[in-house]
């Protein structure tokens, strides 16, 4: 364990591109699964297709949306924006992505029961309304004391109004806790301005972009957190 972290209570983590993914957000996950079924998208091409479809998302009411519903959802919204929405396509689409999400929920669901044996666990989340009932779905409700899913608490990262959410909820202070997240506007520098220590998740891709405070952790995936916390 890094002696740095010894006085930590509760680590706070992200859900999309940090639990489901290796520091991708669901944008950088997507766009290679079109690629690979035959969509040729430029970045610029995919880029509003995909935030149309999350904004749509976002605007409606999903509480009770299961993980496999939000996800055909979003891709129906953006093919259907790009004119190439069949019934085929996006089930093509959304099966490769769930595979793929599902296979890093099983593989840090292990790694997140070690530490709830020690700490404090929480979410802090930009997300739509349903987070809860995708954790319920996906066997993670029970690993987390708290969960702050934006469209449900009125406030979204870096607001300091969201984590404190989840703080009050587990009874922590800032300087008590650690965030783990992949952006560095919404996660690294939201927790920075509360005084949270944060871990940044990068993936295997980093390109070496600096973190958001000198001597910060930096990791490939949570998966390295067996060391720094435990």
């Amino acid at each position: 364990m890094d002696k740095s972290f010894s006085d930590v209570k509760a680590v706070l983590f992200d859900f999309g591109g940090t639990l489901d993914a290796d520091g991708l957000t669901w944008r950088q996950q997507f766009l290679p699964i079109y690629r690979r079924l035959g969509y040729k998208w430029s970045e610029k091409e995919f880029n509003p297709l995909f935030y149309h479809a999350d904004d749509t998302l976002t605007e409606r009411t999903l509480k009770t949306v299961s993980y496999d519903r939000t996800i055909r959802m979003q891709v129906a919204l953006l093919l259907k924006k790009a004119r190439q929405m069949t019934p085929q396509a996006v089930e093509a689409v959304a099966r490769a992505y769930l595979k793929n999400s599902r296979a890093h929920l099983k593989r840090n669901k292990p790694l997140l029961q070690r530490l709830k044996k020690k700490y404090k666990l929480g979410i802090v989340s930009n997300f739509y309304g349903n987070l809860p009932e995708i954790l319920k779905g996906e066997g993670y409700h029970p690993l987390f004391g708290a969960v702050a899913d934006s469209a449900r608490v009125g406030s979204i990262k870096p607001s300091p109004d969201i984590f404190f959410y989840v703080l009050n909820k587990l009874g922590v202070r800032p300087e008590e806790s650690v965030f783990v997240g992949d952006s560095m506007k919404r996660d690294m520098r939201g927790a920075k301005g509360m005084g949270m220590r944060h871990i940044w998740v990068v993936g295997k891709n980093y390109r070496k972009d600096p973190p958001c405070c000198p001597g910060d952790k930096v990791i490939a995936s949570v998966m390295e957190l067996e060391k720094i916390l435990l």
